[in-house]
């Protein structure tokens, strides 16, 4: 941290906060250096109201033919509406159908950065607001006439193991609302390694407490989240959802459409989420039978830049990295606000300057300090010191003397990167016109396009072809 110092005073640098700011750097390099390129796709709509996709002739795997230009999006349309001898009317005709069984199984019941990623989704929690409502609940809330109840089970945890007396409850309840059909048969296991295991899952304390009986009881933000794992909880133990996937073929001259459509056999858990319910049932098609086109018609898109970390994104990535630990994600995180190093704009995670600045010094001197291998093998190291089957004494050692090496090197290195650097802002020319905060800047397209964006694209959308 010291040797931050020079950029301004009370910098500091971690273990796992400078891998995660190098991810939101490198994130936000990869969206600026990001060329945008134009295509097209052809659609067909049968008389029927189904949709098909112009997919890659020769592929497969079946994907969605991308075209360069619009000339030649219109000459293939135009080639497609060309009736043939003794055809009245312009038809796809199946060519082959594929059916493929699928199971999609309930989600486990939620482990630390589970609740604070999906806590995010659903109810735009931060990390930190998520932990400190788990908390409440898991120490307990003063209810009236009940006195002060406890919600939740331990709120840090990796393990997605229930005891076996709150399966069997979950079992009882899930039987009850609707039916043994509706339980599942498999108990859950953490598919990584070395789980903490000695805290269950997060989940409700009891079962019985629904949390439509406590409306008006307990705050909201404490309600949304305990509602959040209660029914994680139920959905988690139920039977999964069985369903069969078709796509369909067709065949006009020599193109080739596709259209899939998915039927739901049995809801298994959908049943108690409700996402089925508004689904169409499928409208299946026979194989050699022609069905008349109504229409065909082009849609142009944009290939679209990398999307910035939000703090579900961000956790989910520790996670899978194995960087930190499920009760320091969110720390680490306020510790990049608290620094002024990252800043939250439309609920992305956004480098500040005095971020970029830590992270090119970091990177240019201690790169293998903050490299997400390193801090995921420093988290298994760790582990094993737990265990006794490493020595601590030993882990610091290997640990100093990589560091003490690197410290020499830096030490002879000038950084030309000055504080007053930070005092003020350079004026900016060619202000957006959309948010008058970005600069306009010209990219190509990698198709010998020109276009303007705006640099705070994605949080500003102007951009337009020169």
């Amino acid at each position: 941290s010291p040797l931050l110092w020079d950029i301004r005073s009370g910098l500091s640098a971690g273990r796992v906060q400078s891998t995660v700011l190098k991810w939101i750097c490198d994130r936000q390099k990869e969206i600026e250096e990001f060329a945008t390129e134009e295509y097209y796709e052809v659609s067909a709509e049968l008389r029927e109201g189904l949709l098909f996709l112009l997919v890659e002739p020769v592929d497969t795997s079946l994907k969605t033919l991308h075209l360069s230009s619009q000339k030649q999006v219109e000459d293939i349309i135009k080639d497609l509406n060309k009736l043939e001898k003794n055809e009245t009317e312009v038809k796809l005709k199946v060519v082959d159908i594929q059916s493929e069984k699928k199971t999609r199984y309930p989600p486990p019941p939620f482990t630390t950065s589970t609740l604070q990623q999906e806590a995010y989704r659903r109810l735009k929690f931060p990390a930190n607001k998520t932990m400190l409502l788990a908390q409440k609940l898991y120490e307990g809330v003063d209810i009236a006439g009940e006195g002060r109840l406890g919600f939740i089970t331990y709120m840090r945890t990796d393990s997605v193991r229930i005891s076996e007396e709150a399966a069997l409850k979950r079992r009882i309840y899930i039987e009850k609302q609707f039916g043994k059909v509706f339980i599942g048969l498999m108990q859950r296991k953490s598919k990584k390694g070395n789980i903490q295991d000695a805290h269950e899952a997060i989940r409700p304390v009891s079962i019985s407490r629904e949390p439509k009986n406590y409306t008006n009881k307990l705050p909201k933000d404490l309600l949304d989240l305990y509602k959040l794992i209660w029914e994680r909880f139920v959905v988690s133990g139920m039977a999964a959802e069985q369903s069969v996937e078709y796509k369909y073929l067709s065949k006009r001259k020599d193109y080739y459409f596709l259209n899939k459509q998915k039927e739901v056999v049995f809801e298994g858990f959908t049943v108690f989420t409700g996402e089925n319910k508004k689904k169409e049932k499928p409208h299946h098609l026979e194989k050699g039978k022609e069905y008349v086109v109504e229409k065909f018609f082009w849609e142009k898109k944009n290939t679209e830049a990398p999307i910035p970390f939000t703090e579900a994104t961000i956790i989910r990535k520790m996670e899978s990295s194995g960087v930190g630990r499920p009760s320091t994600y969110a720390s680490s995180l306020n510790v990049l606000f608290k620094r002024k190093y990252i800043r939250k704009e439309k609920n992305y995670l956004l480098p500040e300057e005095l971020g970029l600045l830590v992270n090119t010094r970091l990177c240019e001197n201690f790169i293998e300090f903050i490299d997400e291998k390193f801090t995921a093998s420093i988290e298994k190291k760790l582990d094993l010191v737990e265990m006794k089957k490493l020595e601590r004494l030993q882990l610091i050692k290997d640990f100093y003397s990589s560091l003490q090496k690197c410290l020499v090197q830096t030490k002879k290195k000038p950084f030309t990167t000055k504080k007053n650097n930070l005092e003020s802002e350079p004026e900016k020319k060619n202000l957006c016109p959309l948010c008058n905060k970005g600069e306009i800047k010209v990219k190509n397209t990698g198709r010998g396009k020109k276009y303007q964006q705006c640099s705070r694209f994605p949080h500003c959308e102007f951009m337009e072809y020169i």
